[in-house]
């Protein structure tokens, strides 16, 4: 995914930047934020928008699934300001 973004950001010319970062994994997190500060200074503004949703009946929906999807969309949103 990362690579068609970079694809369409060279072919328009935009003043992006991408950085790979997993919100499940702190050390990602910290690499990232690191490399951000490095780069530009500091983070004026951080948008995590990281998600996803699962469909279906939730009888049918393993611990493990539902633990992955909270890893991601709550504690995902919060890990980076800590």
């Amino acid at each position: 995914m990362s690579q068609r973004i970079q694809e369409i950001t060279n072919k328009e010319k935009l003043p992006l930047k991408i950085i790979r970062l997993d919100v499940k994994e702190d050390e990602s997190i910290r690499i990232a934020i690191q490399k951000i500060i490095s780069d530009s200074g500091g983070i004026d503004i951080l948008i995590n928008n990281a998600g996803y949703v699962m469909f279906g009946p939730i009888e049918e929906i393993s611990i493990k699934e539902i633990k992955e999807q909270f890893e991601t969309n709550f504690f995902g949103t919060i890990r980076p300001i800590f």
